[in-house]
């Protein structure tokens, strides 16, 4: 009997198993699992206010958190930084730069200025914020400068999209004025909750790294469910914190530049250089 069973195995195509291990049910139960150990904590929180902002849309800004001689600093810092990378001379860090995207972007590491590697690994109070967001002590995951340049270029990032399933927070540093016409982030408020419309679309994620929500279906979405989309303009020194599990996209440029740094947290991922 145990050799009839061992030769049927044999002959069962291994990709059998593999659709087997892609059930929604074992998408349902690791979901469930995933959100049992990681969700809001609002008593742990450093400002009460900003979590349940947070928690209710999904992002969040503080305004005049860098000071303007902060600004003042990592600018001279930053400038420094991009002119060497377009002359290729920035032997720092891992470095992502496309012309056809018009974006530059580059890791903070220990190799890094010590002040802006400080501010965005070891602000105390953001980490205690999105520490309590995700009911984990945690630090960000990756820590870039971003810069766009190139006016009027189309990235992958400018579609309606979002990052996953599972708690990814982004937190932007603005040390220029974010306006209309230097490419803000849009953001599509509440949308990092689970709903209805992002059951599939989570679970062929999850399963097949499909996005069956393309940006002309969010549309139709956003029409019907009466979707808030927001347009992240932003003074300088403000602080933008968003939960991209919900539905965002970028914009084009259209003068000047924009440049930021931005942390990112993800609670179960390893220290990485994230481009996006």
């Amino acid at each position: 009997m145990l050799r009839l069973i061992q030769n049927f195995l044999l002959y069962i195509p291994k990709d059998f198993f593999y659709l087997i291990s892609k059930l929604r049910i074992f998408f349902k139960i690791k979901q469930k699992l995933y959100y049992l150990k990681f969700k809001p904590n609002l008593i742990k929180s450093p400002n009460l206010e900003i979590i349940k902002k947070l928690d209710k849309d999904g992002i969040v800004e503080i305004k005049n958190y860098l000071s303007n001689e902060e600004i003042k600093y990592f600018l001279k810092i930053i400038n420094k930084e991009v002119k060497d990378i377009f002359e290729n001379k920035y032997k720092k860090s891992e470095v992502y730069n496309s012309e056809d995207d018009g974006k530059l972007v580059y890791n903070v590491n220990y190799n890094s200025n010590n002040k802006i590697y400080e501010k965005l690994n070891n602000d105390k109070y953001i980490n205690e914020i999105i520490s309590s967001y995700v009911r984990k002590k945690v630090k960000p995951s990756s820590t870039v400068v971003e810069l766009k340049y190139g006016k009027n270029k189309l990235d992958e990032l400018i579609s309606e999209h979002s990052d996953d399933w599972k708690y990814r927070v982004k937190v932007f540093f603005i040390l220029e004025d974010i306006k209309k016409n230097n490419t803000p982030m849009r953001y599509f408020l509440n949308t990092h909750k689970e709903y209805n419309w992002k059951k599939n679309h989570n679970y062929l994620s999850w399963a097949f790294e499909a996005t069956p929500i393309t940006p002309y279906v969010f549309r139709k979405i956003v029409k019907k469910e009466k979707i808030v989309e927001k347009v992240c303009t932003a003074k300088a020194g403000s602080l933008i914190i968003a939960d991209t599990r919900g539905f965002h996209g970028g914009s084009v440029l259209k003068s000047g530049r924009r440049i930021q740094f931005i942390a990112i947290y993800n609670p179960l991922e390893k220290k990485r250089f994230r481009t996006a």
